[in-house]
């Protein structure tokens, strides 16, 4: 008898043996009552664990900024009246702030010149 020999026939032993105690054993009984269609369920608990652990990395510990420094400088320039150089400021920051500056707000009102508040303007 060969060592692979042995090696399956004792994978067989143990399959029949009696459902294991634990955490471990009931999970390792269930990995194979499931079959080959544990793989791919695995597979992709991998990948999605992976996607959250690095989500959590970067929302938590990498994105964070000085907020009361960046709020000071982007103030500065509101409040001289340069809104150009405000948004080149806030794309000028290293974090995902810089993508608010990429884009132009849309801002939408029910009628078209005068915010909701207006008297001019009622809302429907």
């Amino acid at each position: 008898m060969t060592l692979g020999q042995l090696l399956i026939l004792g994978a067989e032993t143990a399959a029949e043996a009696a459902p294991s105690e634990g955490f471990f054993g009931k999970i390792a009984d269930a990995w194979n009552e499931g079959g080959g269609g544990m793989y791919p369920i695995a597979f992709f608990f991998v990948i999605g664990l992976a996607i959250t652990v690095e989500r959590v990395i970067v929302l938590f510990f990498g994105a964070s900024i000085n907020k009361d420094g960046f709020l000071r400088g982007l103030k500065k320039h509101i409040y001289a009246g340069d809104l150009d150089k405000a948004i080149n400021y806030v794309a000028g920051q290293k974090r995902c702030v810089k993508r608010l500056a990429s884009k132009p707000a849309r801002v939408t009102w029910p009628c078209s010149a005068t915010p909701p508040c207006s008297p001019v303007c009622s809302a429907p």
